[in-house]
């Protein structure tokens, strides 16, 4: 998972400082896109017939 202070390295590199609520706030969004990718790819998966998440599996949208 990605943290505050890797966004922080990120948005430096931009050449923007980026405040520790902004930080959290796009922690948590990923989180909340991430978990969404992982539902689509199980669910790829199960039709498969497949325990397991492969690359195939995960879809951009």
């Amino acid at each position: 998972m990605i943290s505050a202070k890797k966004i922080k390295e990120i948005s430096k590199k931009e050449g923007k400082k980026i405040e520790k609520r902004a930080a959290n706030k796009l922690v948590a969004m990923l989180e909340d896109k991430l978990q969404d990718a992982i539902k689509k790819a199980a669910r790829n998966s199960d039709f498969a017939g497949r325990n397991t998440i492969k690359e195939e599996d995960i879809v951009s949208d």
